[in-house]
């Protein structure tokens, strides 16, 4: 069962949110807990706003892409995620590596929140071209 768990949080990973609705493995009434000190902080409620905070996110950068580097899962209900985000600011600036673990909450097998935590000040350089 703790297996499912795993294997739902990674299908996330590959597919993303909108696809991850219309498969049924996350919730549309989710629950995005990012990082109060990193860029758009805060609490998102339901697919339409945390698809409207992946999206500002997104423009920030020229390239970001989650790493997954490990996976560990908690009584089926949780599985916790560490890795980092390989970020590119601009054309002909290096990567940056911002590390994150995310918390995933799982019921009746979907995702129906996330909390996450992230290094903020590196995120905040890697915003800042710096």
């Amino acid at each position: 069962m703790c297996n499912d768990s795993i294997s739902i949080v990674r299908k996330f990973y590959e597919i993303r949110l909108l696809s991850a609705i219309n498969l049924g493995i996350a919730d549309k009434d989710i629950i995005w807990n990012v990082t109060s000190g990193a860029p758009y902080g805060g609490i998102y409620r339901g697919w339409k706003n945390v698809n409207s905070y992946l999206t500002k996110m997104r423009h920030l950068f020229y390239s970001l892409d989650t790493i997954v580097e490990n996976y560990y899962d908690t009584y089926c209900s949780h599985v916790f995620t560490t890795g980092h985000y390989d970020i590119i600011k601009s054309l002909n600036t290096p990567s940056i590596k911002v590390y994150f673990v995310h918390n995933w909450n799982i019921r009746e097998g979907k995702i129906v929140g996330l909390t996450q935590m992230v290094d903020s000040a590196t995120l905040w350089r890697a915003v800042n071209n710096k």
